[in-house]
């Protein structure tokens, strides 16, 4: 998986329009995104990892812990604290309270000088429109 991209306000990203037409973007507010640390340690190879706070089903979570900070997708949820995030196969092992980022399920957008674009989810999948991606 590439390196992980955190989506902050004012990052500069691309805006997927119609036709797939790219153009310049920035985020100006996140939905959904936050902040949780891992309940229990996790060993690489591992499928699922144990939050403190849940996340929803199709989050990005990225664990940060220093040069192994890894990003994953999270496929299903379980549990009512701590929480099971089920994720494909970590790479790395991880200590119980390391930094788990969840980023946002969607942005607003500025495309340019025009108005502002709302709850603008990330691109999941190839030739999506309506989108962004890292730019």
């Amino acid at each position: 998986m590439a390196r992980p991209y955190f989506a902050e306000l004012n990052n500069h990203v691309t805006y997927w329009a119609a036709a797939r037409k790219p153009r310049s973007a920035t985020i100006t507010a996140l939905t959904g995104a936050g902040q949780t640390t891992l309940a229990a340690p996790v060993s690489a190879g591992a499928t699922s990892i144990q939050t403190v706070v849940t996340a929803a089903i199709g989050q990005r979570v990225i664990v940060v812990d220093g040069t192994k900070t890894e990003e994953r997708i999270v496929s299903n949820v379980t549990g009512a604290g701590p929480f099971t995030l089920t994720v494909p196969g970590m790479k790395f092992d991880h200590s119980s309270g390391v930094t788990v980022s969840l980023q946002p399920t969607g942005v607003n957008l500025r495309i340019q000088r025009s108005a502002t674009l709302t709850n603008i989810p990330r691109l999941s999948a190839k030739g999506q429109i309506g989108v962004w991606t890292p730019g």
